[in-house]
């Protein structure tokens, strides 16, 4: 988040104010600007001593970040009253000081598959980043348990705490069975979030196992002991016969038969190859991500098909943290 201290910060009625603002905003995940310009802060620089001289090293630093394209959500701080509904909301110092420590939240339906799955297919220096931001605790995953539960995580946060569009995002499956047709209970939580003002991606393929590579399954089926490895070697022969987009809306977990046997034909299947499928791959498929060789290992084309729409993810993401 933006950060934009008004010249009142620096007044001579609020110096310590404007230390510790500088204190907190310099150990958080946020950004400041400043007029460097005008004669309260001059003046405030000019007492502050290393304080001055930190706080101008982080705006000079936050200003390269803003033009880089970095975080566009934006507040105002000033020794005045606080007004959140302004198109900018603007903060009293005091109020600040309680919400700038507000912790980043990414809402998902299951923190610990959910995590994995983005960590897993970002480059290295943007999974450092996030899992710096973790660490921190200036960024957490909310478990949502399951779409149900998510939706209803989401209208909680937005109802009862102040301004969580600023400070929140989710992503979820899209939980369609074919292409370009999103489950009705995800088009419910893309509406609650565009109600809410919540930042989201819902994900293209039905759900994050769809984005695991073959060649990751194969790796995956060579962890596993003898009877269920021999299991899915030989799933995965019939599996790699289906196109690209039936691949993206197979059931992972439970095949077919995990969807009542719905409509959803596979022409390019035999009945033999279609019953060797029939029951997915069962409901761990998606500890794959969390395997260390993920990425060494998953280098084909799907793997880097996979990798496009997680970039998108992490640009939505990184522009609102």
């Amino acid at each position: 988040m933006i950060v934009m201290l008004e010249e009142s910060v620096f007044s001579s009625a609020n110096p310590e104010a404007a230390v510790e603002l500088m204190v907190l905003i310099a150990n958080s995940r946020h950004t400041v600007i400043a007029d460097v310009d005008t004669p309260a802060f001059k003046e405030w620089i000019a007492v502050a001593g290393t304080f001055g001289v930190r706080l101008q090293k982080i705006i000079s630093v936050s200003s390269k970040l803003i033009i880089g394209g970095f975080s566009q959500n934006r507040i105002k701080v000033h020794a005045g009253i606080t007004r959140w509904d302004d198109p900018v909301p603007t903060l009293s110092i005091e109020e600040a000081l309680l919400y700038l420590p507000i912790p980043f939240k990414i809402f998902v339906e299951n923190n610990d598959a959910d995590r994995a799955f983005l960590l897993s297919l970002l480059d290295d220096d943007k999974r450092e980043h996030l899992l710096e931001l973790q660490l921190k605790h200036w960024l957490v995953f909310v478990h949502g348990g399951g779409t149900g539960d998510l939706q209803k995580q989401i209208t909680w946060e937005a109802e009862n705490t102040m301004r969580a569009d600023l400070r929140t995002f989710a992503y979820f499956d899209n939980d369609g069975l074919v292409p370009r047709q999103p489950s009705k209970k995800t088009l419910q939580i893309t509406d609650e979030c565009v109600k809410q003002r919540i930042h989201y991606h819902r994900l293209t393929r039905r759900a994050i196992e769809n984005y695991i590579p073959v060649s990751a399954l194969e790796l995956w089926a060579s962890t596993q002991n003898n009877k269920r490895a021999r299991h899915t070697r030989r799933q995965l022969t019939p599996f790699k016969k289906l196109s690209e987009d039936e691949r993206d809306h197979f059931n992972m977990k439970g095949g077919p038969h995990g969807d009542g046997d719905s409509a959803v034909t596979y022409a390019a299947l035999n009945p033999h190859e279609l019953r060797i499928v029939k029951k997915g791959f069962g409901k761990k498929v998606a500890t794959i991500f969390q395997h260390p060789n993920f990425r060494d290992k998953a280098i084909r084309k799907d793997f880097q098909r996979a990798v496009l729409e997680i970039e998108k993810l992490y640009s939505l993401l990184r522009k609102i943290i």
